[in-house]
């Protein structure tokens, strides 16, 4: 994006008031100063080639905004004067910023670190304090256009929280009265921000209905979850000064309970992933978790997953907890076969929010047991997985902390309480604190010396690094185990990450995604921006097919990418253009090459190397995809990001396929169109010369591939059971090619039928096949290998196959030709 263009296009006679269109237009001016600024210094706190950290979080805010001022329909929607709201808290937030990064500059002349988290204590003060007066901005935002920056899915998980807070904390008479309008539903929920009483909606997943809503989601699935209460031995104790000490025999015993989740299979398990459950350390358990473990248990298959119920105490109760469960899988073989029916060869931690700081912690912890105690033996996590977690429990400011002040699941002042209850200084229970802030002054609001020492006291407590993983000092010790980071651009929590990737000596992947927000697992029913990234977060960040319990060769959550930061790729001269849409790197030259094995496919070399196609309607994005444009000798060239994590046919390519019989020109019949993410880049692919016929039996993806194809003339929907081809005869021609993702048992029926209906002699079939659709039972390689005998019986000749990892599990694409001698 270009910082340049913003507010370049808003049509600012539409605000009636000439005051209000002047402070409106003295806001927007600064905005985009300031982002000119950020935009100048942001790229030197990313971690290698990830274009990520809470300044660019900001800016990319500031484009969201300048979108809906543009968009006539939304912006209509607003008055004037909650436009001018709006545009003062940007700008409020933007003033932080600047104070931050100039504090920061100052610490940095005594170190040569590009850290994103301050030490001063007086820049923590001013922005955790400084956001507690917004009471107006804060409800126009939430109750007017809502956080604008999120995706459509996401806002509505965050509309679902404005309807639920005032059930939780209200009266029914109060609460019916405070949801009747949405202005009076976003006043309450920035009220409730201000005041740390969202901290009731942690209860919304321990709920019984949403227990039986989950239990009705993987009903018809393998997947089963059982309550377990197993004993424990505490062998090492974290003790006062957070010392870990040896425990005497007589103190051992305790019962802590578990949830084990395993998808039922035949197969004996060999791994073990051990999951610790966000929830702010004092609220929330593994059953409320379950919507997303039962998912990634269900991809793992035959890895189980033992979900920790751990205390909700102050620090180190929850990790006390951990430590002993742990330590109880690696020491009591017979005990643990008993309980979970195998003994697990190796064992991945994982853990969101909260919990990824508990997994990391144990980390740590297991080290320095490791030097305490040389003859106790020691079986180190075979990886760590860590989702939007945070790494200094303590009141420090980063960039991305500061956007709290805007934050609808992690406000400021949540964050402070929860600090203050791990901490020990306030009662630590969510009724506790929560009963205690209705009743009472919160700590945070009290004097500005108060403040100031209640936070110096918190930090007396939390610097521990086993309470802030980021202060540890001993990394390089532990250089063996990679470590899988995922986060959001607009997670308070994202500079957590990015700061713990840059230290970490090991394997380290960082992912980061848009459009999402801080506990976008929970949202994974109903948001496909968010199933794409728990996807990658069970995949360990993308990693191979046995990067939760495989070393290998190369770094267990690689994904063919460089261990440290990403890039990669193997992609093998030209025009050069400027930086693709989507990011912030706006002129930043990238090369576009032709595939060396395949007409109309390119690849972008830049910054991180990208499969795209040349776009057959350049402005259009069709699954949101990122799109770029290069000046070559005929003028300005658009291209589009062809992503392998949303197209089977772009993960064929990425893994390596020799040829998908596909060019300029070519017809092709498409089976299992879908909306028509992979359809357009095949469109892209044989362009205005060649023809794809796009067959889709749902009627609801149907309606989203005829969008597609009004506006790309070289697509032919057809919305018929590609069982039946005969019903499509009429708009049909001969094809080059047949490819198919239609991921049902019979695929290679249905695809010899359309191939003996409409393929030339000689041409190719390209078939993407699931083998969980198929069968189940079987191991994947056999159901590839029945299902080319049943093309070769069909007369279609195997030229070819290729295995879909690490973008899909269990996937393969098989090549063929149709009635070669």
């Amino acid at each position: 994006m270009n910082s340049d263009e913003l507010f370049s296009k808003v049509n600012l006679r539409s605000f009636s008031s000439i005051d209000a269109r002047n402070e409106i237009v003295e806001n927007c001016t600064s905005l985009k100063n300031g982002c000119v600024k950020i935009l100048s210094f942001a790229e030197k706190y990313n971690f290698g080639r990830i274009e990520a950290n809470g300044f660019l979080s900001f800016v990319k805010i500031v484009a969201k905004f300048d979108e809906l001022l543009c968009n006539d329909a939304r912006r209509r929607s607003l008055k004037t004067e909650q436009i001018v709201l709006i545009t003062r808290c940007l700008r409020s937030l933007l003033d932080i910023i600047d104070e931050f990064k100039e504090q920061m500059d100052n610490e940095c002349e005594q170190c040569s670190d590009n850290n994103l988290h301050a030490a001063n204590s007086d820049i923590a003060f001013r922005g955790f304090t400084s956001t507690q007066y917004s009471m107006k901005e804060l409800s126009v935002i939430f109750s007017s256009v809502g956080p604008f920056w999120l995706a459509a899915s996401s806002q509505d998980f965050v509309n679902t929280l404005l309807l639920a807070e005032p059930f939780l904390n209200l009266s029914l008479p109060k609460a019916l009265l405070a949801i009747h309008s949405k202005k009076s539903r976003g006043i309450r929920f920035a009220k409730s921000s201000i005041n740390a009483h969202t901290i009731s909606l942690l209860d919304l997943t321990d709920k019984r209905i949403y227990r039986l809503y989950v239990r009705f989601l993987y009903q018809n699935t393998s997947v089963r979850s059982i309550t377990k209460h197993i004993q424990v031995d505490t062998l090492f104790k974290i003790a006062e000064n957070n010392v870990l000490k040896k425990v005497e025999h007589s103190e051992r015993k305790k019962v802590i309970r578990v949830r084990y989740i395993r998808n039922n299979c035949e197969q004996t398990p060999e791994h073990l992933l051990l999951h610790f459950h966000g929830g702010c350390f004092i609220g929330c358990n593994p059953d409320g978790h379950e919507v997303y473990l039962k998912d990634w248990a269900q991809k793992l298959r035959t890895v189980p997953i033992l979900a920790v119920d751990y205390a909700k105490t102050a620090f180190p109760g929850g990790l006390q907890d951990v430590l002993d469960v742990y330590l109880w899988l690696i020491t009591s073989r017979y005990a643990v076969e008993s309980e979970l029916g195998f003994y697990p060869k190796r064992i991945i931690l994982s853990g969101d929010s909260a919990g990824a700081n508990l997994a990391l912690a144990l980390t740590l912890i297991l080290n320095d047991l490791r030097k305490i105690d040389t003859s106790f033996d020691i079986k180190f996590p075979q990886g760590i997985v860590c989702i939007y977690g945070v790494f200094k429990v303590i009141p420090v400011m980063s960039p991305s902390r500061i956007l709290a002040a805007i934050d609808p699941i992690l406000y400021q002042s949540l964050n402070l309480t929860i600090i203050a209850a791990y901490s020990g200084i306030v009662d630590c229970t969510q009724k506790q604190i929560l009963s205690q802030s209705k009743k009472n002054k919160p700590w945070f609001r009290e004097s500005d010396e108060t403040v100031r020492k209640t936070m110096k006291t918190i930090t007396d407590v939390l610097k521990h690094p086993y309470a802030s993983p980021l202060f540890y000092q001993f990394f390089s010790d532990i250089s063996n185990i990679p470590l899988c980071l995922v986060s959001t651009h607009y997670c308070p929590l994202l500079d957590d990450s990015v700061e713990m990737a840059k230290v970490w000596k090991g394997p380290v992947y960082l992912d980061v995604f848009d459009g999402l927000a801080h506990g976008f697992l929970q949202t994974i029913p109903k948001s496909q921006e968010a199933k794409l990234a728990n996807d990658k977060g069970s995949r360990g960040g993308g990693g191979d097919r046995k990067s939760f319990g495989d070393r290998g060769n190369r770094p267990s959550f690689g994904r063919g990418k460089s261990p440290r930061g990403g890039g990669g790729g193997k992609f093998g001269k030209s025009p050069r253009g400027g930086g693709g849409r989507g990011g912030f790197g706006g002129g930043k030259k990238v090369i576009i090459e032709p595939h060396q094995r395949l007409p109309g496919v390119f690849i972008a070399r830049g910054k991180e190397d990208a499969l795209v196609t040349k776009n057959l309607v350049p402005g259009d994005s069709v699954y949101g995809e990122k799109r770029m444009s290069v000046e070559d000798e005929n003028g300005k060239i658009e291209y589009r990001v062809w992503n392998p994590f949303r197209s089977k046919l772009g993960a064929a390519i990425l893994g390596g396929i020799e040829n998908i019989y596909m060019q300029p020109g070519s017809m092709v019949l498409y089976l299992g169109a879908a909306s028509g993410t992979t359809v357009s880049h095949v469109s892209d692919i044989v362009g205005p010369e060649g023809r794809v016929y796009a067959v889709e039996f749902s009627h609801r993806s149907g309606r989203d591939l005829l969008a597609v194809a009004q506006k790309r003339s070289n697509v032919v929907p057809i919305i018929e059971d590609a069982r039946h081809p005969h019903k499509y005869r009429m708009v049909m021609s001969m094809v080059d090619t047949v490819f198919s993702d239609v991921a049902q048992p019979d695929q290679a029926r249905i695809v010899a039928l359309n191939a003996h209906h409409y393929l030339k002699v000689g041409g190719h079939v390209v078939m993407s096949i699931k083998a969980n659709c198929i069968d189940s039972t079987a191991p994947a390689e056999a159901v590839f290998a029945s299902e080319v005998k049943k093309l070769q019986q069909e007369k279609i000749k195997p030229l070819e196959q290729v295995t879909l990892e690490p973008y899909e599990r269990d996937h393969a694409v098989v090549v063929g030709a149709y009635r070669v001698n």
